[in-house]
C-alpha cells in the first residue's frame, strides 16, 4: 500500500491530534491496541448476531464500530460501517457473510495502516 492509500484508511490528521491528548509515550500504542482489540470482539459479536437473524444488534455493533472507527481517524471503515448501516434488514440478512468478511477485510487493512503509523513514528529522523 501506498502513502496515498494509507492516506484514505486513515487520517494521520486526527491520530497526531489523538496523540497530543495523550499523557505517556505508549499512548498511542496502547489506543490502537484496544481499538484493534475492541473491533475484533465486534465482528465477532456481529457474527454471532447474524447467525441468529437478529439484525437489530449487528446493526448496533456496526454502529460501534463506525463511531469508534470515527474516533481514532480510520476514515475508510468509518465509511464502509456508515454504507452497511444504511442497507435494509433483508439486504443485511442476504449478504451477511458477504458483508461479515468485507468489514473483517476493511478492519485488517486498518489495522496494518495504523501499524504503519505506528512505525513510522518510531523511525528515527533521516
Amino acid at each position: 500500500m501506498d502513502n496515498g492509500e494509507a492516506a484514505s484508511t486513515i487520517n494521520p490528521g486526527a491520530l497526531a491530534d489523538l496523540e497530543e491528548l495523550g499523557s505517556s509515550p505508549g499512548f498511542m500504542d496502547k489506543l490502537i491496541g484496544v481499538f484493534v482489540a475492541d473491533n475484533g470482539t465486534l465482528v465477532a459479536k456481529m457474527e454471532s448476531a447474524l447467525s441468529r437473524r437478529d439484525v437489530g444488534e449487528f446493526r448496533s455493533h456496526v454502529d460501534a464500530m463506525r463511531g469508534s472507527a470515527a474516533s481514532i481517524g480510520a476514515e475508510r471503515l468509518t465509511g464502509y460501517c456508515r454504507d452497511v448501516g444504511r442497507l435494509t434488514d433483508a439486504e443485511i440478512r442476504l449478504q451477511g457473510p458477504l458483508l461479515l468478511k468485507s468489514l473483517r477485510g476493511e478492519l485488517a487493512t486498518t489495522r496494518d495502516a495504523l501499524e504503519r503509523y505506528l512505525q513510522g513514528r518510531k523511525k528515527p529522523p533521516g
